[in-house]
């Protein structure tokens, strides 16, 4: 199925060789050729650039369609600067992202939470995780962040996150953003 999915980014996105496909998911060519030969599968954050690429597209594609040209320059600047700011820090060691701790906190202030463990429960994660990434010790993982994002805009996101979690479903959303360029 990763051997598919691999396929329809080449195609989607123009990429010619795997070695592109593993610079765009941040890997190495020997995990492609592992996740394309069926030897071990592509991994959570390789899915979550996936669906962040096909969603920002789709998304990128309409506000071109829609949006004042002015507005969509600035969107366009803003989204650039926060990807090579979250490129950067995703591939240095060290400490997690103080947007983190600080998404946390406007998330709890958001829904009126009084205690991190209320915020835990409605994300689906451990108290003692909140407190990981609040001292620096742990990012906030892609799920919790889809949660947020389903929570605050009201958006459903089951088939993101089934998306995460399937490679088949995964490379039907490629496909359906495949389809809808043409």
């Amino acid at each position: 199925m990763d051997n598919e999915l691999i396929d329809a980014l080449k195609q989607a996105f123009g990429y010619k060789t795997d070695v592109e496909v593993a610079g765009f998911l941040g890997v190495d060519k020997q995990t492609v050729y592992a996740a394309r030969h069926g030897i071990t599968p592509l991994g959570d954050r390789q899915r979550f650039k996936i669906i962040d690429k096909v969603a920002y597209k789709k998304s990128e594609n309409l506000a071109l369609r829609t949006l004042p040209k002015n507005l969509v320059k600035k969107i366009l600047e803003l989204r650039r600067d926060q990807q090579d700011n979250l490129a950067l820090n995703e591939t240095e060691e060290g400490s997690a992202l103080p947007d983190d701790a600080q998404l946390m906190d406007l998330y709890k202030a958001y829904r009126g939470f009084r205690t991190d463990q209320e915020m835990a429960d409605t994300l689906g994660i451990k108290r003692a995780s909140i407190s990981m990434v609040r001292t620096g010790r742990s990012k906030l993982g892609p799920l919790p962040r889809l949660r947020i994002f389903r929570d605050v805009w009201g958006e459903k996101i089951e088939h993101l996150e089934e998306a995460l979690e399937s490679s088949q479903a995964l490379l039907k959303m490629v496909r359906e953003y495949i389809d809808a360029k043409d």
